[in-house]
């Protein structure tokens, strides 16, 4: 077999096919001899295709090195070993220096054995050649297409703080929130888009350990939209990553959970536990701000016939209404205290015993706390409605107050109810 004509047939099929790409492509034959090359390596080289035509891999006016610094010779060539196993070579990376020119440039270079079906021996190889600034430029063309892909938001943060790439799930996140779009644009800084201060921000882009946060946006119509945020730095001065967490489903439900531990699943009102926590709270204030605390214990009279008579579904409705009377007897105007900062609590003890913690008092508040009893009992006047009946109902009160009583949350709970004990046994006599 005619050997020599087998090869070049096959070069002029190879160089017919590597003419047209843009990539720098040799060819190799099994001595390493440079036997083909297309005009993307002659552009890459700078130099003419006769120029490179026949040189060898280690005769080329050119001197190469590995990462490492060392040499490129004919006993550590990869090219030559490509060829000499028939195993590709990838990924070599390359410094070649130009001896005429004194130009170093970095490469990285794939060999392919060329090798006859049936034979064992390659009888020559392919070289694609990559710049490194080239395939590092491609690197990261790919990799932001695999995040701009990613099913999880992501963000990545700039050294000055401001949002420099969002990818298509955060981007879809963005259009639940004007503020969060703001920030996504990278129109807002990262404060702004954390809900949070400079200094906060700052550690977050700079701490060595991710950083997590909660934050709350609002959408469109108003409802709540909840995003568990976690910041973790790249490197000094490189800014941050940051992937983003649709949690409002959980947070809702952990609200639902706390409000159902907190508050009397009949009539919405906080129990006897958030109302006791609350009392100790406005202790507090007090003590600090020295002021006064009242605490008013109602229980209704003869609520167990009520229940016997007509039912508990009807003493369940009469509850219920009760509720809302006394929660409608304090409004945020009311000057012994507001519903919206919980300076007044309404609660419901359990049966049919309420409470009512009036908190941030002047330290006189005896006669306020009166007042307050006094238009619980006009809230009551009017016929209930409650299971197809208008019917009377009436309470007895009884009221402890701070300092004067007991600078005990307990023992005002105590002495109110014996107040109101005592109430309830005097319309009996």
């Amino acid at each position: 077999m005619d050997t020599g004509s087998y090869v070049r047939g096959d070069l002029a099929i190879l160089e017919a096919g590597f003419a047209a790409l843009e990539q720098a492509v040799l060819v190799h034959d099994n001595e390493g001899i440079i036997v083909a090359c297309n005009p993307a390596a002659a552009k890459l080289a700078g130099r003419p295709v006769d120029e490179i035509l026949g040189r060898g891999a280690g005769d080329y006016e050119c001197a190469a090195r590995f990462k490492d610094g060392t040499p490129v010779t004919p006993e550590n060539s990869r090219l030559l070993r490509c060829i000499r196993t028939g195993e590709p070579e990838r990924d070599v990376v390359v410094e070649i220096v130009d001896r005429s020119r004194n130009a170093p440039r970095w490469v990285v270079a794939n060999y392919q054995p060329l090798i006859h079906e049936g034979e064992a021996q390659a009888w020559g190889a392919v070289a694609s050649i990559v710049p490194v600034q080239d395939a590092a430029e491609r690197t990261l063309a790919d990799l932001a297409s695999q995040l701009d892909a990613a099913p999880a938001p992501l963000l990545a943060i700039d050294p000055d703080g401001r949002v420099s790439f969002a990818n298509r799930a955060a981007r879809a996140i963005a259009r639940e929130s004007d503020d969060l779009q703001l920030a996504i644009d990278g129109n807002e800084p990262l404060a702004v888009f954390l809900g949070d201060d400079d200094a906060t921000v700052a550690a977050a882009i700079d701490a060595d350990r991710p950083v997590s946060l909660t934050r709350r946006f609002e959408r469109p119509d108003g409802a709540d939209l909840w995003l568990a945020i976690e910041v973790a730095h790249l490197r000094p001065g490189a800014g941050a990553m940051c992937s983003l967490r649709d949690v409002t489903e959980d947070r809702e439900r952990e609200e639902e959970l706390s409000h159902q531990a907190l508050h009397d699943s009949l009539t919405g009102l906080p129990n006897r536990r958030f109302t006791e926590e609350q009392l100790t709270l406005g202790l507090a204030r007090a003590r600090r701000q020295q002021g006064g605390v009242g605490v008013v214990f109602l229980d209704i009279d003869n609520f167990k016939a009520v229940n016997d008579e007509l039912g508990h579904a009807t003493g369940d409705e009469v509850l219920i209404e009760l509720a809302e009377r006394l929660s409608g007897c304090f409004r945020e105007t009311d000057a012994v205290g507001r519903l919206s900062d919980r300076g007044t609590v309404v609660g419901r003890r359990g049966g049919d015993e309420f409470v009512v913690v009036l908190s941030d008092l002047p330290a006189d508040c005896a006669e306020l706390v009166a007042n307050v009893m006094k238009r619980v009992e006009s809230a009551l006047a009017p016929p209930f409605r409650a299971g197809g009946h208008a019917l009377e109902v009436s309470a007895s009160l009884g009221a402890a107050v701070y300092p004067y009583d007991s600078q005990d949350p307990a023992t005002l709970l105590e002495l109110a109810n014996a107040a109101m004990r005592s109430a309830k046994r005097r319309k009996r006599g």
